[in-house]
């Protein structure tokens, strides 16, 4: 996680102002950050020995969405440096949409079950 951020961070600088991607890209670094202060204390909630198996695959399942989402973002985000055209800039929007999106759900299954 530490180096998608760096990745992110890397690639903010290299965009320097350009429009709606580099928002997306800035704004990804807060997704993490919530998404792995939701992971915390969903660790944290786990090793209480409070959480059911299905809660477990639950979270497990949202967090391979969110995981894949981030995943598809980096690429969408490294071809985009290769080549920064329009349609690809609609790709990064696009794949920065499925994130916070993935990211939305994993932080509210995780508040329902730790509350």
């Amino acid at each position: 996680m530490k180096k998608f951020i760096l990745f992110c961070s890397t690639i903010s600088l290299i965009l320097g102002c350009q429009s709606s991607v580099n928002i997306a890209t800035k704004s990804d670094a807060l997704v993490i950050t919530s998404v792995n202060a939701s992971m915390t204390a969903w660790a944290s909630y786990v090793n209480a020995g409070k959480a059911t198996e299905q809660q477990i695959t639950t979270v497990s399942n949202a967090y391979n969405t969110y995981y894949n989402a981030q995943l598809v973002a980096s690429n969408a985000v490294t071809v985009y440096l290769i080549n920064p055209t329009t349609n690809l800039q609609s790709m990064v929007m696009d794949a920065t949409t499925a994130v916070a999106n993935s990211k939305t759900n994993i932080v509210n299954i995780i508040s329902s079950f730790t509350k």
